[in-house]
């Protein structure tokens, strides 16, 4: 049998933080994006193991062959839907998913461009930083403490999700119960809304 590949997320915390610091040291702005990039992959990845049932099955779902949730996008929206992160948070990991592939995908981008500050001013804006800071320097403060909310909720959820509630987010105003009260008829027909 076939030695399963040792993946950034199998390693501890304490280790991949070093690892990371070590790689954006003079990293170019293109090979930043990359490495945040991985490292939000990383913290998303963890929160999501703490929080969902151990074992071959989380395994398949998340990284397996052909596996439903095997992409960031879908690994987003997942942790988002089970209320392991907020919706801010989502929008921030999805502007930095938009963000490393605008540098994967052009050998010119830059800070500067336009479409990329753009969306590192959206970023500023969903997660509250500060507008006086370089681009660069706010896009690397941004990254660090999204992962780092992020690692710290992994020893909040813990291996059980009965443990805590998620994250205790305040549910979406259009969410419906599951399962909605049954109500007996009455016998009488409701009055039709006046269509005039």
């Amino acid at each position: 049998m076939a030695k399963k590949k040792k993946m950034s997320w199998d390693i501890p915390v304490d280790e991949m933080w070093e690892k990371f610091e070590a790689a954006v040291k003079g990293e170019t702005p293109r090979g930043m994006a990359m490495v945040h990039g991985a490292l939000i992959e990383d913290a998303l990845m963890r929160l999501l193991k703490s929080y969902l049932v151990a074992g071959d099955a989380t395994d398949a779902l998340l990284d397996g062959f052909n596996s439903p949730v095997g992409t960031w996008s879908a690994r987003t929206l997942l942790a988002y839907s089970v209320g392991l992160i907020s919706e801010d948070e989502r929008d921030a990991v999805d502007l930095l998913r938009a963000i490393r592939n605008m540098f994967a995908h052009s050998m010119s981008a830059d800070y500067d461009d336009p479409a990329v500050a753009k969306k590192l001013g959206d970023l500023t804006e969903r997660l509250g930083g500060a507008r006086f800071i370089p681009l660069d320097k706010q896009y690397q403060m941004l990254v660090s403490f999204l992962a780092a909310s992020f690692f710290n909720r992994v020893s909040q959820v813990g291996p059980h999700p009965d443990q805590i509630s998620p994250l205790a987010l305040q549910p979406s105003s259009t969410r419906r119960p599951l399962n909605p009260p049954r109500v007996k008829p009455s016998g009488k027909r409701a009055a039709r809304p006046n269509s005039s």
